[in-house]
């Protein structure tokens, strides 16, 4: 009976290991959960409360259904109401955080310190313990505190093998779905937490704007940010918890390594740890008021959170991750380029049977997300780092040359017509007119550079415009046709941004559209006019050196200042030129991939056609055609 109770909370088959993946990623792997049951307190010993979780083998997790079976149920008298889940890892009442930290988070340290990111986060109801495991007490330091400490051993073992390792922190909380900087400058005094936002980065993936991210130089530093941003999260009594939580706490480590010989290439880790605030019911807690919408918004964070794992577990396409700020702050965590933990905290309570049910189901269902971490590794491109090195070597060329005018014990004076003498004022016009030239030189440079990017904002605006373009044209034709509609693609852009459009909306945009690429082409003419008149000012300034600047060593000292900077606004040009072909291939391979899906369903509707002929119309027909390079 026992096993046939505990068959459907068995955990699903993991599927076999992926092969190794491409360099610097590892193959998918599962989400490591662990569960941990605190004591009974003092509290509920003296309300006589049940101990309903049994922890054995340090991974099974036995929960005891408190309810009694009416006297009259004989079909569930003799059936066993025991509930049984296995994981990763778990801990009894009496484990302390030291043996959590070493079985969960320690072997996160080296990832970290090799590019990986990792993320370590409790889950759980109000009350489980959840803030002690991940904070802990000054007596005992939670997971958060024996992290940084370890990470910061790890790190110092890095420098004495001779590479260079940076470490920064930040502290957020996301409270009633706004997030907080704990760090920000003015709450260092005691102030109010200043608001931050997330947003979308094509590289770094989801991060937060305007974080304050604090450099730090030991253990030390990090435990006494921890501690006053700790002081500065939102935390109030409840009937539940008298410190509860009323917030997600989410503490970031970003480590950047450089190795020996090698200091253009950085190796970035990210390590994050986060203290979930616990799920709770109005009936118990007794909230009112401002605890009772805390309560919601938490309660609604940690839904959203639920649905993400439930989507991710099923294999589910479409993962709801913009439901919450905290689902799209652990968008990486969960489904990512990371390496997770999940410590799922649980309470012994009989009276806390239901909670501790929810908390053990969703924790088996994490066991079913796979992930895929790589190695963050930073490395300039070819043509960059020799732009980078020719730099290098000109300004080593200036300061040379500013060394050896420095050294000049008698100043050089202007060229004069034989027999007369020098002036003590040609020095000073020697040097003031190297100036002058020198400035409207850097002016020229400057007004290049700011009208290249003007114009690279202008293209990528004109692209975008024709991806609009596109879709609106393509909307158009499809409601033109009799019972038309458009594609759902276009109804779900259209949908996403309010009501669904008609067919004189999509004209009145498309007309929109069109005017504002005619002033989008206008201004790139205007600048592409203002860029080449620049650069024939440009000419002309350096044909003026030899007759502004006599002096030979002021001369080549000035032109290799022009050289440097010239080299720095041509690196953007390029730059330019290949986003802008980089651009136009894609398009090229857009056109392709759909002429192909043309030749396919047209060669299906050939031969569809062809089966519905008789047995001697087919034979008449050649066997096989060719046309535009396909064979049918």
């Amino acid at each position: 009976a026992m096993c046939a109770a505990s068959a459907a909370e068995a955990p699903a088959t993991s599927p076999p290991p992926a092969a190794r993946a491409a360099d610097g990623e590892e193959a998918p792997s599962r989400i490591s959960v662990a569960v941990r049951c605190r004591p009974l307190s003092e509290a509920e010993r003296g309300a006589g409360c049940q101990d309903i979780v049994k922890v054995m083998n340090q991974r099974l997790v036995v929960l005891m259904d408190p309810s009694v079976a009416a006297s009259n149920d004989y079909l569930r008298m003799d059936k066993s109401r025991e509930k049984r889940y296995a994981f990763d890892q778990a801990f009894r009442h009496d484990a302390g955080t030291e043996e959590v930290f070493e079985a969960t988070t320690k072997p996160l340290i080296g990832a970290v310190m090799q590019a990986y990111n990792a993320t370590v986060f409790a889950y759980g109801s109000t009350g489980a313990g959840k803030t002690f495991t991940m904070l802990g007490t000054p007596q005992d330091p939670g997971v958060m505190v024996r992290t940084v400490e370890a990470l910061f051993d790890s790190a110092a073992d890095a420098g004495r093998a001779g590479d260079a390792v940076a470490i920064r922190c930040s502290f957020i909380e996301v409270y009633n779905e706004n997030l907080r900087d704990l760090l920000a400058g003015d709450a260092r005094d005691g102030g109010s937490c200043v608001a931050v936002d997330l947003r979308e980065d094509p590289e770094r993936g989801t991060c937060v704007a305007g974080v304050t991210e604090a450099e730090a130089e030991s253990a030390a530093e990090v435990a006494d940010l921890l501690c006053r941003g700790n002081a500065r999260r939102t935390t109030e009594p409840t009937a539940m918890n008298v410190t509860s939580s009323r917030s997600h706490a989410v503490l970031q480590i970003a480590v950047e390594r450089r190795a020996v010989g090698e200091p253009q290439i950085a190796m970035l880790g990210k390590l994050s740890m986060i203290d979930l605030a616990g799920s709770e019911r109005a009936s118990q807690t007794d909230n009112r008021g401002v605890r009772l919408l805390e309560g919601a918004n938490i309660n609604r964070s940690l839904l959203a959170l639920g649905n993400c794992i439930n989507a991710l577990a099923s294999g589910c396409g479409f993962v709801p991750y913009r439901d919450s700020k905290l689902t799209r702050l652990l968008k990486d965590s969960l489904g990512g380029n990371c390496r997770t933990v999940m410590v799922a905290n649980v309470s012994p309570s009989h009276l806390s049977y239901e909670d501790t049910l929810n908390t053990l189901k969703y924790a088996n269902r994490a066991k079913n997300i796979r992930v895929s971490a790589r190695q963050n590794i930073v490395q300039p491109e070819e043509h960059v780092s020799q732009y980078e090195k020719a730099i290098n070597d000109l300004r080593s060329e200036v300061a040379l040359l500013k060394k050896k005018l420095a050294r000049r014990e008698t100043p050089v004076a202007l060229p004069q017509d034989a027999g007369e003498p020098s002036e003590p004022g040609d020095e000073s016009d020697l040097r003031e007119a190297s100036e002058h030239w020198k400035e409207e030189m850097v002016r020229n440079l400057e007004c290049r550079t700011q009208l290249q990017r003007s114009l690279i904002e202008i293209d990528r605006g004109l692209a975008q415009w024709a991806v609009e373009k596109s879709a609106a044209q393509e909307a158009i034709r499809k409601l033109d046709e009799p019972g038309g509609a458009a594609s759902p693609e276009v109804v779900r852009r259209s949908s996403s941004s309010g009501p669904r459009r008609t067919l004189e909306d999509w004209q009145d945009q498309l007309v929109q559209i069109e005017e504002s690429v005619r002033e989008n082409l206008e201004t790139r003419a205007s600048i592409e006019e203002r860029l080449q008149q620049n650069r024939a000012a440009g000419k002309e300034l350096q044909a003026q050196l030899p007759q502004r600047v006599l002096n030979e060593d002021m001369r080549a000292f000035l032109e290799l200042i022009q050289r440097v900077q010239v080299l720095e606004v041509e690196r953007l040009e390029l730059d330019h030129q290949w986003e802008r072909q980089r651009a136009r291939l894609d398009e090229r391979d857009q056109e392709i991939a759909m002429l192909r899906e043309q030749l396919r369903l047209r060669n299906d509707h050939l031969r569809a056609q062809r089966e519905r002929l008789s047995l001697e119309q087919q034979q008449q027909l050649p066997g096989r055609v060719s046309i535009l390079g396909s064979t049918l």
